[in-house]
């Protein structure tokens, strides 16, 4: 049997040598196969066991039975069908009995519902000689390196032929679209994204790639082809660097040319043009379906109803290289509770740009605020030494006292030299959710009111669709209201309202539509506020 890699990445994965081999890339761009013939590779390269015999036991993978059937399975027999390679039975767990030649190669088909500790001591009790972990985007990262650990051994040393007198090695591969949050546990261990500073050191160790894991990331299948402002996408063209383009139907390869070859063929009553594979595919998807499944780009799954449905990725996360503004008050906005959050901000010309964050996990305030205190210095320096002020705006509950400790969170925050208000005195859930949707549905100068720094990847996530919102009842029952979901993104997504709400936006939000329209301002202080400066500012 002969087998092309779809590309020099593909080939890159196909030829390595490393134990733990991940390979990124779109869809249709050729991985599974690619994937089952470096596995069949394996097969027919495993030592000789002292009889002569190449055995071997491998397992396959995916997160559900009904996918590993319909998809991963049916690859698997179209490159080794059993009237060929062996019998193969069709009961989960699947087994496909390879044998051919001097090859003994049981390939077991196995499903895991999750990494639980009922499904790691299931598989402690099983050998492999290598496994292949297909669509990994949806496999936790404890289960997917538990099975890394149950490889290279089978079969036994002893009986291993002296051609490999030292035994076998870990063996995995996996497969997989672009990750869907951008603190996977794939992006965190390739580097993609930094770990966050407040993150115990033993967990960090998780994140920490090990020599023996090699990752793989095939070209996008797209390149987006964008307007004279140099943001907004017109169309999209194939990419001629995509991977497992020769083995696609071929035809015009540019959307924008595909419109103007249809409208053509339309007035001549001819047939139109036929699109490129991959042209085919932008049609009924939206633009995040684009964009995670073409373009490898991160995208989240959305389970629910999001807070924010006005955020684009594309529109509202800004460059890598934006700064902030020495001189220019930093708005601070805290969400209180034993997993507290703060975003740092300032406006400028009229729009918010987060620069930071800061997320604690079981940590009390007076464990949490020295942490903030330190962030704020580290990313604005010159407040320090009084080139500028902030404002910290909290939740106002922050104000109560907590049933174990008779200081409140402001009280806390202020012993570490943080100085925090709420931003009125009852809070209002529903305002403040407004007042976001409001800051990011709106523009100013033609450029969008909010941007996030891409290092801000919580607070991204929880603008894309992580923060969720359900529909209740007012307690009078008469009407429905909405209400913010909690969950792990709530609480970022919170501390991000009450710097808004702080900053002025609630109260913005309420001004009668024939009032006076808004000065442009480069410093978010609403009239009558205190800028605190850690030069000046009390003690």
């Amino acid at each position: 049997m002969k087998f092309k890699p779809p590309g020099p990445i593909s080939a890159a994965f196909l030829l390595s040598t490393a134990p733990i081999n991940i390979i990124e890339g779109p869809i249709e761009s050729g991985k599974s196969s690619t994937s089952a013939n470096r596995l069949y590779k394996a097969i027919c390269t495993a030592p000789r066991s002292r009889d002569g015999k190449r055995r071997s036991r491998w397992l396959i993978t995916r997160n559900t039975y009904p996918d590993l059937r319909g998809s991963t399975v049916e690859t698997w027999l179209n490159w080794f069908p059993p009237d060929v390679y062996g019998r193969f039975y069709d009961t989960e767990p699947y087994l496909h009995e390879m044998r051919f030649l001097d090859v003994e190669a049981d390939v077991i088909f196995e499903s895991f519902l999750d990494d639980s500790d009922d499904v790691i001591r299931s598989l402690r009790s099983k050998e492999y000689t290598g496994a292949w972990v297909n669509e990994a985007q949806f496999m936790p990262r404890r289960l997917v390196f538990e099975i890394a650990s149950r490889t290279g051994r089978y079969p036994r040393k002893i009986d291993i032929a002296e051609d490999c007198p030292e035994g076998l090695r870990q063996w995995l591969i996996c497969d997989h679209n672009a990750p869907f949050t951008d603190d996977h546990w794939i992006r965190r261990m390739r580097g993609d994204v930094p770990l966050p500073l407040d993150m115990p050191p033993e967990e960090r160790m998780q994140y920490d790639k090990p020599p023996s894991v090699r990752f793989f990331k095939q070209p996008s299948a797209l390149i987006e082809i964008l307007a004279p402002d140099g943001e907004t996408v017109r169309g999209y063209e194939v990419n001629p660097k995509a991977e497992n383009l020769a083995n696609m139907s071929d035809g015009v390869r540019s959307t924008i040319d595909m419109e103007r070859l249809a409208g053509e063929a339309q007035a001549a009553k001819a047939d139109p043009p036929r699109p490129h594979r991959y042209l085919e595919l932008v049609g009924g998807r939206t633009k995040a379906e684009i964009d995670r499944d073409l373009m490898g780009r991160v995208v989240r799954i959305q389970a629910g109803a999001p807070a924010t449905p006005q955020f684009r990725r594309e529109r509202h996360v800004g460059r890598p290289d934006m700064e902030p503004v020495e001189g220019v008050t930093v708005v601070l906005g805290a969400d209180h509770g034993l997993t507290p959050a703060v975003v740092f901000l300032q406006q400028i010309n009229g729009g918010w740009v987060c620069f930071d964050e800061l997320v604690g996990e079981n940590i009390g305030t007076n464990e949490f605020a020295p942490l903030v205190k330190a962030r704020l210095l580290m990313r604005f320096p010159w407040i320090a030494t009084g080139g500028g002020g902030y404002v910290a705006w909290g939740d106002p509950q922050g104000g109560w006292r907590g049933s174990t400790d008779t200081r409140t969170p402001f009280k806390l925050y202020e012993a570490h030299g943080i100085l925090m208000r709420p931003p009125a005195q009852k809070d209002k859930p529903l305002l403040r959710l407004e007042a976001t949707r409001k800051v990011l549905a709106t523009e100013f100068n033609g450029q969008p009111r909010f941007r996030a720094h891409p290092r801000c990847v919580r607070t991204i996530d929880a603008l894309e669709g992580g923060a969720q919102v359900r529909r209740v009842k007012t307690p009078d029952g008469l009407k429905l209201t909405e209400e913010i979901v909690k969950n792990a993104q709530s609480h970022i997504f919170e501390s991000l309202g009450y710097a808004l709400w702080g900053g002025g936006e609630v109260k913005e939000m309420l001004q009668p539509a024939n009032s006076e329209a808004r000065k442009t301002i480069h410093r978010t202080i609403p009239k009558g506020r205190r800028v605190f400066r850690f030069a000046t500012g009390r003690k």
